[in-house]
This record gives C-alpha cells, sequence and structure tokens, in this order.
C-alpha cells in the first residue's frame, strides 16, 4: 500500500470521525427539520474544507515577512475552532428544530467534547510527531492504526455520554440554556490557550480536569433538564386541574341561569294570560339575553360544550375557520368520564390553536365526534406547518421559553388511562389527530390529575 493511500485513509477517518459524532449526539437530542442525511452531507463538506486549511494558510503566508507568518498561524487553532462551530450552527439552524439557544449550547457542548478528545491524542499519541509527518509507509500505517483506535474510544465515549446524560425528551429552558454557555465559552478558550503554550505538564493537568469539568456540566445540564421537566409537567397539571374546576364553576351557572330562566318563563306566561304583553315582552329579551350571554351550544351535549365553547370564542377572535361534524347519541358515557375528556378534547384544540396562530395562510380546525355503543372517536385534523413527534410523546417547541410541548404527551397519557387509542400524523400543511375512547364500565387507571 503507497504514502499516498495510506495518507487519503488518514485525511477520511479525520474527516469521518466529527461526521459520526455529531450524527449520534444531535439525533439524539434534536427532531429534525429535513432530512437527516441532508444533515450529515453539510458535516461532511464542513470538515473537508477544515482538512484544507493548512494548504490556505500556506497560499495566504506566502510572500508575507516571518512575524506576520507566525501570527497568522498563530491564529490558525482560534479560526479552526470558530469555523468548525460556525459550520454545525448553520446546519443546525437549516435541519433541526429548536430554539437558537438549544442549538447554540449543543453545538458549543459537541465541540468542547469534541475538542477534550483531540486535546487528549495531541498530547499523548501526536506529543512527538504530527499523524500527518510521516515520511514512510510503515510509520503512515502506524499512524492510521492508532487514530482508528481513537476513534473508537472517541465513539464509545460519546456514546456513555449520551446514555447517561442527553435526552431528546427532556429538555431546559431558554434562561438556564443561557446560564450555561459561558462556561462552555471559557473552556474552550482555555484550550485554544494552552494549546497555544505548548507546557506539557500544565497541559496534561489541564486535560485531566477538563474530563472532569465535561463529566460536571454533562451532569449540571441533566439535572437542569430534570427540574424544567418537573416544572413544565407541574405547570401543565395545574392547568389542567384549573382548566377542569372552570367547567365546573361554568355548570354550575349555567344550573342558576336555567333555575332563573324557567321562573321568567313562568312569569311571562303569566303575563301573556294577564294579557300584559309589554311586561311579557321585557322579560323577553331579558331570557335573549340571558342566553346570548351563556356558553355556545355547539353539540348539545353540555359535556362537550363547556370544553368547545372558550375554543370557539379564542378562534373566532382569532379568524380560525371552525368546522364540526358530530354524532352523538347519549351523554351519559360522557359525563362519566368528564375529567379525563376535558383533558383530552382541551389539549387537542389548545395545540391546534396554537398551530393555527403560527402561520398566516387559511387557519382552520376540522372537528368530528361519533360516538357508537362502545366507542367514541375525536378526529381532528388543523392547518400548520409540518412537525416531528417524537417517541416519547412529546411535540417539539420552538417557544421562547424552550420547554418541550408536553401537550402531546398527556393527550397519550390520558388516553392510555381510559384503555384508548391515538394517533398523530403531520403533513406538510396540515396535522390530523385521531383519538378512540371506550366507554365501557371501566375504572381509569391512577393518572397524577
Amino acid at each position: 500500500m503507497s504514502l499516498n493511500i495510506i495518507m487519503f485513509f488518514l485525511h477520511l477517518v479525520d474527516i469521518g470521525l466529527p461526521v459520526i459524532l455529531a450524527g449520534m449526539y444531535f439525533h439524539q437530542i434534536f427532531e429534525y427539520r429535513k432530512s437527516p442525511y441532508l444533515f450529515q452531507v453539510w458535516n461532511f463538506l464542513g470538515m473537508l474544507f477544515i482538512i484544507t486549511l493548512p494548504n490556505f494558510y500556506g497560499w495566504l503566508t506566502r510572500g508575507f515577512e516571518n512575524h506576520l507568518t507566525v501570527v497568522i498561524l498563530n491564529l490558525a487553532r482560534p479560526i479552526r475552532l470558530i469555523i468548525f462551530i460556525e459550520i454545525f450552527m448553520i446546519g443546525s439552524h437549516i435541519f433541526l428544530l429548536g430554539t437558537f439557544w438549544k442549538k447554540f449550547y449543543h453545538v458549543l457542548q459537541f465541540s468542547f467534547s469534541y475538542l477534550i478528545c483531540e486535546y487528549g491524542y495531541a498530547l499523548t499519541v501526536e506529543r512527538l510527531s504530527s499523524r500527518y509527518a510521516a515520511s514512510t509507509t510503515s510509520t503512515a500505517l502506524m499512524g492510521l492504526l492508532e487514530y482508528i483506535v481513537f476513534s473508537v474510544i472517541v465513539i464509545g465515549f460519546f456514546q456513555l455520554q449520551l446514555h447517561f446524560f442527553l435526552k431528546k425528551s427532556m429538555e431546559m429552558t431558554t434562561k438556564h440554556y443561557i446560564s450555561m454557555i459561558p462556561l462552555l465559552i471559557i473552556f474552550l478558550i482555555l484550550i485554544i490557550v494552552s494549546m497555544q503554550l505548548n507546557v506539557y505538564v500544565f497541559n496534561m493537568i489541564l486535560f485531566l480536569s477538563l474530563i472532569l469539568i465535561n463529566i460536571s456540566i454533562n451532569y449540571l445540564y441533566r439535572g437542569m433538564m430534570i427540574t424544567s421537566k418537573k416544572i413544565a409537567e407541574e405547570q401543565l397539571i395545574s392547568r389542567e386541574r384549573d382548566y377542569f374546576q372552570q367547567r365546573m364553576l361554568d355548570e354550575k351557572e349555567l344550573s342558576k341561569i336555567r333555575h332563573d330562566m324557567k321562573n321568567l318563563l313562568l312569569s311571562v306566561q303569566a303575563d301573556i294570560e294577564l294579557k300584559d304583553f309589554k311586561s311579557a315582552s321585557s322579560k323577553l329579551d331579558q331570557i335573549t339575553n340571558v342566553i346570548s350571554a351563556t356558553n355556545h351550544c355547539v353539540t348539545g351535549f353540555h359535556t362537550l360544550d363547556v370544553i368547545l365553547s372558550p375554543k370557539i370564542d379564542t378562534m373566532h377572535t382569532n379568524q380560525i375557520d371552525f368546522r364540526t361534524e358530530f354524532q352523538l347519541t347519549q351523554e351519559a358515557p360522557l359525563k362519566k368520564h368528564a375529567l379525563y375528556l376535558s383533558i383530552i378534547l382541551g389539549n387537542l384544540m389548545d395545540n391546534a390553536i396554537e398551530a393555527c396562530m403560527r402561520i398566516d395562510k387559511e387557519r382552520y380546525v376540522d372537528l368530528k365526534i361519533k360516538q357508537d355503543d362502545s366507542m367514541l372517536t375525536i378526529f381532528l385534523a388543523n392547518s400548520a406547518h409540518r412537525i416531528c413527534i417524537s417517541e416519547k410523546g412529546n411535540q417539539p417547541s420552538e417557544k421562547e421559553d424552550g420547554r418541550t410541548g408536553f401537550g402531546v404527551g398527556s393527550i397519550r397519557e390520558h388516553v392510555s388511562a381510559l384503555h384508548g387509542y391515538c394517533s398523530f400524523m403531520s403533513f406538510e400543511d396540515r396535522f390530523q389527530v385521531i383519538v378512540q375512547l371506550p366507554l365501557a364500565n371501566e375504572t381509569p387507571k391512577a393518572t397524577q390529575i
């Protein structure tokens, strides 16, 4: 095997390692906006560009005085790192879902973890000579084998890091991401400065310290994710509890209105019998005003109407077309599961309205509810941008607070508690949900409400 072929494979492994690691890392953390294969192609081209930078520096310093050449070459590592980070920032912006700060944090975290590995390789294997400085076939082959072994170790290191610390289904808030970013920037700068100093003992101590620091940062990140998730879930549970309590208050108010209207109608009947039409007309106006102030009659079933009525007001305010089709037979089975229905249907409608609010073109929500003897089927479709739904049931969110949308997860949890079925599908300009709930006399599984 010739020296040129060995060097070609060495360059190939050098390019391929960060590309493979990026695929592992970002796939674990993010959902993709576009094809993951295109993301990897972008990363490969970026690493290929970085490999060619030394040739560019040689061309750039040609004809310069020696001190200028030294200055440019001393800036080579910081420039390489900045380009490395920028490549992944651009790629994450184009191909990945998530907030800017989440992407920025994870690009820095990935760069920090990878740079620690390269730093360790430079301090140990490459202490005496660069892997690209081989002049014979045997030394080049040995350098290639050493770098392959190093690559396998680094992949294993990243696997452990992803397994123990990083989860796609867990999120931090934007505030937490911003608070962590300065730490990573400081440590990245520290690595670059230490490489410039070229003091072996200091660099080795720093390298070992950075490994511990990286583990500590990941541990801190995981702790923040768990805390953030608990806060988000508690907020969701509180919102669901408040929502149902409000519905109960609405029902009490309606009962009071029914009682008052009954008395008004009896009074109107008495006025008509006494031919006091002016008084009867005045009381009929009162009844009309009361009816106008009450909730919309959407399905004819109070259990569902108290859930849908405030959503209809919101859709009307935001010019969202609401299309309905109902085939309902009995309200008693629905009342039995009123709490679960309020959470499931309420979250479905909230998600649909929120998705419509994010687009400028036609906004619509299409709701169909069909009831038979044993099953309640809810079909909901709404205009939306294409999104991804993770296997854990979370809907990626790009809200400013950076939290993952737990509405889908809550729907799945409560549908499961009723021994039901749900399916979520995202198309280019439409989001679609099907929920089926058995109406048999089953006791729901315990769920925290």
